[in-house]
């Protein structure tokens, strides 16, 4: 039995022919993608840590502060005595908003 050189096309199987041109665009794009979030990435987490302290450091706000607006939202929104002598009283913003709209309807 001698062998004989195999034939592509007695075989059935046609030659591949490789586009380089695509290939190297293709690998290119690949590359420049990569070197594009390779570089952005850093920069991309370094923001995001940084909004993560900042939104750690709003939350952790100090206690008199908070207290003190507390106190403030009370003022504007319950009804207290200012001064019970003249007659003096404090109202909800709300309240005072409606009350000087029926006034000035009536009027």
């Amino acid at each position: 039995m001698t062998m004989q050189p195999i034939d592509p096309a007695t075989e059935g199987v046609e030659p591949v022919e490789i586009d380089f041109g695509s290939l190297l665009k293709t690998v290119v794009a690949t590359g420049a993608i990569l070197l594009i979030v390779a570089i952005v990435m850093p920069f991309w987490f370094r923001m995001w840590v940084d909004a993560e302290r900042q939104e750690k450091a709003a939350s952790a706000a100090y206690p008199a502060l908070l207290e003190n607006q507390f106190e403030a939202r009370l003022q504007l929104e319950r009804y207290g005595v200012v001064d019970a002598e003249q007659g003096v009283y404090r109202i909800p913003v709300e309240r005072a908003m409606q009350l000087m709209l029926e006034e000035s309807v009536t009027e």
